[in-house]
């Protein structure tokens, strides 16, 4: 049963909810069950290639204790199934296919990072890492990154161990004909960032200049949130500047903590597709760095269309993003443009839900102020994608209503709370 399905049935009929390979759906979507019903069993495997790796349980897990709505209990299935314990075939399938690669145990004593070759051997000592990161992880990843061309690696090493990797491809400039392609519609293989900003956000003349993607960024997860995903980073970046890149980029799911993120070093959305990646059951963003002046005129020049764009389609085509994320999304890109004016007349005595339209010029125009407080403008992309709200959101929508224009003295009470 799809999960929008199970979400119809009122908590008074449902006893137990359970759901099988939990990391096949979107975070997001799995605590709307979460905030629904008293009773929940997610299952997922955490081993092998049909779930996500230990990425998704950490992830999940954190996110569920957020909640704050359930006592949450951890059950391991230890018994084996496929196999006799301690059979010997099983340990050679999990050797050869890396079913069950083990952590590397690094120091933070003396972290060293260093451009790395593509070797298996050297490569393949950072898979544990990857697979405790990403979502579903198959031995082709592996072949793939020794094969597939214009692929470079920076490593952490923390005391001589394997603490983080980045993975790198090279991506445009691009030609008349390969931008031709794009125009008409077609796709071009090993430029995705190219091919989405001059395709989908109009980024005339990006295809002049080359940068670097990021396909993936991992870190050991017991040394997360001490600065090393950043130090890697500034590495990539410092390289990628002397080589003569104008730019590094990022694509990833839609998440707000993997966004924020990106968003702290000094990164910018630029794209959100409309489809849910297959991999993770919900959008995906491109994010970049300028690291030439003309790159970064020419993503300021385009933010008011993108701003734009998100905004009109929170109710229909960017309706599963989550508005936290978008949120974020915004406030980002808003502050390369400039704010946004809204006609106002007659506006203020309206209820909300007369006055949509002019609630997405308040998005716009908030977005690109000073000071957006974040909780204010989720409140009112909840309000736009659903058409209507709760009364707390409703006041959040009237504060940040205060804030555009109360100085003018345009603004007065509260707004369309009924």
């Amino acid at each position: 049963m799809p999960i929008d399905l199970a979400l119809i049935f009122p908590p008074s009929l449902v006893d137990l909810v359970i759901v099988d390979e939990a990391a096949e759906f979107p975070i997001d979507a799995l605590l709307s069950l979460v905030r629904k019903f008293k009773k929940i069993v997610f299952a997922t495997t955490v081993q092998g290639y049909e779930g996500s790796g230990r990425g998704f349980e950490l992830r999940f897990a954190e996110s569920v204790k957020r909640e704050a709505r359930h006592a949450v209990a951890a059950i391991t299935l230890m018994t084996p199934i496929r196999f006799m314990p301690g059979d010997p075939l099983e340990r050679w399938a999990q050797e050869t296919l890396l079913l069950k690669p083990e952590l590397p145990q690094p120091e933070m004593s003396s972290v060293e990072i260093r451009e790395i070759p593509r070797d298996f051997k050297v490569i393949s000592d950072f898979y544990s890492i990857l697979a405790e990161a990403h979502y579903r992880n198959e031995p082709n990843d592996l072949a793939a990154m020794m094969d597939l061309p214009n692929r470079s690696f920076v490593a952490a090493y923390g005391g001589g161990r394997p603490l983080g990797i980045v993975e790198l491809s090279r991506e445009g400039p691009l030609s008349e004909g390969e931008v031709r392609i794009i125009e008409e519609g077609g796709e071009l293989p090993g430029n995705l960032i190219p091919d989405k900003l001059i395709g989908r956000s109009r980024m005339k003349g990006f295809e002049r200049y080359w940068g670097q993607r990021i396909v993936r960024i991992a870190v050991h997860p017991a040394f997360q949130r001490r600065g090393v995903g950043t130090s890697l980073l500034s590495y990539v970046e410092k390289k990628a500047m002397e080589a003569g890149a104008a730019w590094v980029g990022a694509s990833f799911s839609v998440d707000k903590e993997i966004l924020s993120f990106w968003v702290k070093n000094g990164y910018v959305p630029a794209y959100i597709s409309w489809k849910a990646v297959r991999s993770a059951g919900s959008p995906s963003a491109i994010v970049i760095k300028p690291l030439e002046r003309a790159v970064e005129d020419m993503l300021r020049g385009r933010s008011p269309e993108i701003m734009w764009h998100w905004i009109m389609g929170v109710p229909t085509i960017f309706k599963g993003v989550n508005p936290e994320a978008m949120a974020l999304c915004l406030t980002t890109l808003g502050r390369l443009s400039k704010r946004a004016g809204m006609p106002i007349k007659g506006f203020l005595e309206q209820p909300l839900e007369s006055s949509i339209p002019l609630l997405a010029w308040a998005a716009r125009a908030y977005s690109s102020s000073e000071r957006p407080r974040l909780d204010l403008l989720e409140a009112l992309l909840r309000f736009l994608r659903d058409g209507e709200g709760s009364r707390t959101d409703k006041v959040k929508i009237s504060e940040l209503l205060r804030q555009l224009y109360g100085s003018n003295g345009e603004v007065t009470g509260c707004i369309g709370v009924s």
